[in-house]
């Protein structure tokens, strides 16, 4: 591996879920005694060991950020060499699973929600402004009808009171002499109206 014209850095997309390394060495001395072994930091916990006749690794369903490739080989005498490959292996994530996406997914509920809530209460303070209205227009009509009642009440008072006023006369004219008991009758019947 080492002096092997491989790149430092690759970079892929979420969407590349598979990829594979095809591995050699440049010692050809002896192929069929070189190994190789590889470890994903942060996903295995030690080295990988591929033998002779395996000379490729895939990795496949790798999360979204960056990752380091250690690639390792032996020479033909089975001494490991103490410079492994080391790639920064970097993938995108896809736009749903990136930080700005998320924020501006967490903004949008917070505005809609904020949007709802003024219209919940617009509607409140609308509906509440018209039973305020009817409410109004009740006591007015209520009012109204009070008057009403009260006027044709009085009318009928003032009515009644004229009549035993007439009948409190000795005399109406025709020579009869009204009592006192059918004026009570009538002012009675006043007062219980």
């Amino acid at each position: 591996l080492p002096g092997f014209p491989l790149t430092n850095e690759l970079n892929l997309s979420y969407k590349e879920d598979f990829f594979s390394f095809e591995l050699s060495s440049s010692d050809y001395f002896d192929p069929s005694r070189i190994r190789f072994r590889y470890m994903l930091e942060g996903f295995h916990n030690g080295w990988i060991y591929l033998d002779a006749n395996q000379r490729s690794l895939s990795l496949t369903n790798l999360d979204a950020g960056e990752c380091n490739l250690i690639i390792n080989s032996t020479n033909s005498d089975g001494i490991w060499s103490d410079r492994p490959r080391k790639i920064k292996i970097t993938i995108t994530p896809a736009f749903y699973d990136t930080l700005y996406f998320r924020l501006s997914v967490v903004l949008l509920i917070i505005i809609s929600a904020t949007v709802l809530v003024k219209r919940k209460i617009k509607t409140i303070e609308k509906d509440k402004e018209l039973q305020h209205d009817f409410l109004n227009r009740l006591i007015a009509v209520q009012e109204e009808e009070r008057d009403r009642i009260a006027g044709e009440l009085h009318d009928s008072i003032g009515q009644d009171i004229l009549i035993a006023r007439n009948k409190l006369k000795v005399n109406d004219g025709s020579g009869s002499v009204t009592s006192l008991g059918e004026v009570d009758g009538v002012l009675s019947g006043a007062i219980s109206d």
